[in-house]
This record gives structure tokens, sequence and C-alpha cells, in this order.
């Protein structure tokens, strides 16, 4: 029987260290991997620009970014999914529109999976606890288990965390 492991990823380093872990945890032949980015929904602007003219222009901005994010994030899991596939992984990528945490609860409901593991960029509001809010979301939410992988200092400190887990575009 396969294990289903979803990994979150926001296309940095520091979220794709938690790919390693999975190697490191459960071999190719008994573990199917999900990776998922969840891509924030541009909002739509038309409550506030009032002239019909403007409003055309933002409508198709809008769509011509999205599509570009889309393509983008789609070419940067299919090429994590090739790394993993190469090592002998059976590797299905998914990706979504709305708010990080949510998407990932979702997605981890439909697939059944048997376990979350995701990094933490450490960066909630309680000081207390070393999770990011996305992560801590998550932990909370989830119905599956979660192993959340926290940031080492060096990498942290080496590259440019992307804001809200967003893919950086």
């Amino acid at each position: 029987m396969a294990h289903r492991v979803l990994i979150p990823l926001d296309g940095s380093k520091v979220a794709e260290e938690a790919i390693s872990y999975v190697m490191a945890l459960l071999p190719p032949e008994i573990t199917e991997i999900h990776l998922l980015t969840v891509l924030p929904e541009l909002e739509r602007l038309n409550h506030i620009v009032q002239f019909a003219v403007i409003n055309q222009q933002l409508e198709e901005v809008s769509k011509i970014t999205r599509k570009q994010q889309e393509q983008y994030t789609r070419a940067y899991l299919d090429m994590v999914a090739w790394n993993l596939e190469d090592t002998g992984y059976n590797v299905t990528t998914h990706l979504m529109y709305g708010q990080p945490a949510d998407g990932i609860v979702r997605m981890a409901q439909a697939l059944k999976v048997d376990l979350i593991v995701m990094t933490s960029h450490g960066r909630g509001g309680n000081l207390l606890w070393r999770y990011g809010s996305v992560a801590e979301r998550v932990l909370e939410a989830s119905e599956s288990p979660v192993l959340i992988i926290p940031v080492r200092d060096a990498l942290r400190t080496a590259q440019e965390i992307p804001e809200e887990s967003e893919m950086a575009v």
C-alpha cells in the first residue's frame, strides 16, 4: 500500500526542504507524492474603478498576469516533480487558487493523504510557537497528520522568503 504524502510548495528553497525529509523517511516504492502550490486569488477591481475603459484594461491585465503566473507555477512544479520521478517516486502536481492554508487542507481531504509534510517560515504572530501562520492553520484544521519542518536559520538568511507563502513570479 502506498503512502500518500502532500507537500505544499511556494516556490522557495525553504519550502522544498520538506522534500528531502520525505525522501529520507519514505522510500519511493511505497510513497505517492502530491506537490501543491496554492496561488492567491487576483482581486477583482470592479468595485473600485468607476471608468469602464480603465476597468476593462485592468481586467485584461489581470487575466494576462494570472495566465503567466499559472505557466510559471506549472513549470516549477513539473521541474520539482521530474527530479523526484528520477529517483523513483510517483508524483502528481496540483495547482489551485485561494488562501494557502485552506487550499492545503482541502487538497489533503480530497486526496485522503496519509501525511502533510511542510516547512514553517516561522512568521506567525504567536511568539510561543515557531510555526508560521500558514503552518499553524494547517496544523489546526487538518484531519491528516502534519509534519512541520522548522526552517534552519542558515537557509532562512541565505534566501529571501516569498511573503505570505505566495509563489514568487
